[in-house]
């Protein structure tokens, strides 16, 4: 990596070391990216050097130089330079200006939404505090409804975030995958004429390693949703590992050397993905909260890359400073907005053809049901043995005879091998039919079910079920009652799930034989011809049972 000396006895505590490393697009004298312009820029990049101790041999303590009179003591939170608010490190005494703000987001007009009654839980120096405070001026001042915003927060520090806006949606994801929930929320609401939601994702950089794509994708589909991505070089949570946008050249707790690698670049690979909107900025800044608001504000897909500062792990492994913070952003493409595009969501839905109607839609004969009552049915078979296609048909068939239907199946991974469970509720009311709960009826096929079912404490002793079906070759068990046919033989080994649902449907008068036949009817090819001969063995040929 061409690792050269900053000054006279590279090893002086006060020296630079100059790291070689590739620039990312837009750096110092080239155009930022999403403009057009030449090549990108590369070239070193200076980093200071670790202070590790003074020169009596002591470790250096991070400390904030105090004004004139005053002793020095840990260093704030608190955005200087205009971010709103302040924090008091532990010890100190909460001044006039260090008060909480009064949330009255439940009244009259809103003044914050961040509740700073409970101290910050970052490190002192920590660049998500003044994030947090930028953020909550910035929502004030985007115009957005509050009660449309919420925070999506990912796992790590950034994600300590959600009990500090107790007057705001706040929802907690998986690593990596804040994005891609905030999506999702955002186009359901949309799509079902739901109240509309503005998500704001609260992301690290180790998050935005990990989820990548689902930063991809949501700049694909434009989706209306803000990205903030805390970049603070390192996985701060677990340990200063290096991530995906860690500096080349930058020592870390899992590259002591130096990260070899170079880092994404996130503007580039957004805009290829046809974002609409990026900005950069240091933290602390000035600009933030209006930086912030601009993105929030902004319709569609909208970026922002918060380069800031970890004090435990970048700056006393790493060595960064404020001041490396800037040469980065230089080096990335400048602060500010580096680019902004007009939204595209109304010219996709515009260009999108028409959905095409469906083949052969349902059509409901109420009359061919008198079920009065909500019917929960488990059956337990060996995969791959027609378990879950032969709930599936007897949904249709409830459907097609005007009943609500919910199906929830379960299979190992292995798909054709090991259990194949599926459950089926049946029932006039809907709500009921949603709602899940105990069956009613068990049927197991094979040993392998018969084992499923156990374990869910649906068969033996202590069962829920009323009634439980079994095939005749399964052995019996302890508290076992069971009504044992010949499914298996009369049916064979992939007809018998389908033979014992139409037997139970019968029997129980859940729906005619005619919509069994109609079910079977929608199935392409082998699967119909196949079906309609159990159905027949079940129905006989005019539909007698």
């Amino acid at each position: 990596m061409g690792a050269g000396t900053g000054g006279a006895g590279g090893g002086d505590a006060g020296g630079e070391l100059r790291l070689e490393r590739p620039g990312l697009p837009g750096g110092r004298g080239a155009p930022a990216a999403g403009r057009s312009g030449g090549p990108p820029a590369r070239g070193p990049v200076a980093v200071s050097r670790p202070r590790r101790a003074d020169r009596r041999g002591r470790p250096r303590r991070f400390a904030r130089r105090g004004r004139r009179g005053e002793r020095p003591g840990p260093l704030r939170t608190g955005a200087p330079g205009g971010d709103p608010g302040s924090s008091v490190a532990p010890g100190e005494r909460r001044g006039p200006a260090d008060r909480p703000r009064r949330n009255l987001c439940r009244g009259a007009a809103v003044t914050a939404f961040l509740d700073e009654r409970s101290s910050l839980p970052y490190c002192p120096g920590c660049g998500h505090s003044h994030v947090l405070r930028a953020l909550d001026a910035a929502i004030q001042r985007s115009g957005v409804e509050p009660r449309s915003v919420v925070l999506v927060t990912d796992i790590g520090c950034v994600g300590l975030a959600d009990r500090l806006f107790p007057s705001l949606h706040t929802v907690h994801a998986l690593h990596g995958r804040a994005a891609a929930v905030a999506c999702g929320m955002q186009v359901y609401a949309a799509g079902a004429g739901a109240a509309p939601v503005k998500p704001i994702v609260l992301v690290g950089d180790g998050g935005a390693t990990i989820g990548l794509l689902h930063l991809v994708h949501a700049a694909q589909l434009d989706a209306d949703v803000t990205v903030l991505v805390h970049n603070n070089l390192v996985y701060g949570m677990t340990g200063g590992q290096h991530s995906g946008f860690t500096p080349e050249g930058l020592p870390t707790t899992t590259t002591p050397g130096g990260n070899p690698v170079p880092p994404i670049d996130l503007a580039g690979v957004l805009a290829a993905a046809g974002a609409g909107y990026f900005a950069r900025s240091r933290v602390p800044a000035k600009e933030l909260p209006d930086r912030l608001a601009a993105a929030i504000a902004r319709p569609g897909f909208a970026c922002v890359e918060l380069l800031e500062l970890c004090p435990t792990f970048a700056a006393r492994v790493g060595g960064v400073t404020g001041k490396d913070l800037g040469r980065l952003a230089e080096e990335r493409g400048g602060e500010g907005v580096i680019f902004d595009r007009p939204p595209r969501r109304g010219t996709m839905r515009a260009q999108a053809p028409p959905p095409a109607p469906l083949e052969n839609p349902l059509e409901p004969h109420p009359s061919w049901s008198a079920l009065g009552r909500t019917v929960r049915v488990a059956i337990g078979g060996r995969a791959g043995e027609g378990v879950q296609s032969a709930a599936r048909l007897a949904a249709a068939a409830a459907a097609l005879a005007g009943l609500w239907v919910a199906v929830r199946t379960d299979n190992p991974v292995t798909q054709g091998t090991g259990f194949s469970l599926a459950e089926l509720a049946l029932s006039p009311d809907r709500g009921e039919a949603a709602v899940p709960g105990s069956p009613d009826l068990v049927i197991a096929i094979a040993p392998e079910g018969m084992a499923a079912l156990g374990e869910r404490g649906w068969l033996g002793e202590g069962s829920p079920a009323a009634r439980t079906i079994i095939d005749e070759e399964l052995p019996g068990g302890d508290g076992l009652v069971a009504e044992r046919e010949p499914l298996v033989r009369r049916f064979g080994r992939r007809g018998a799930a389908l033979g014992a649902l139409a037997l139970a449907s019968a029997r129980g008068g859940w729906f005619v034989p005619d919509a069994w036949r109609a079910a079977a009817e929608r199935l392409p090819g082998s699967r119909r011809s196949g079906a309609e001969r159990v159905l027949e063995e079940v129905f006989g040929p005019e539909g007698g049972a």
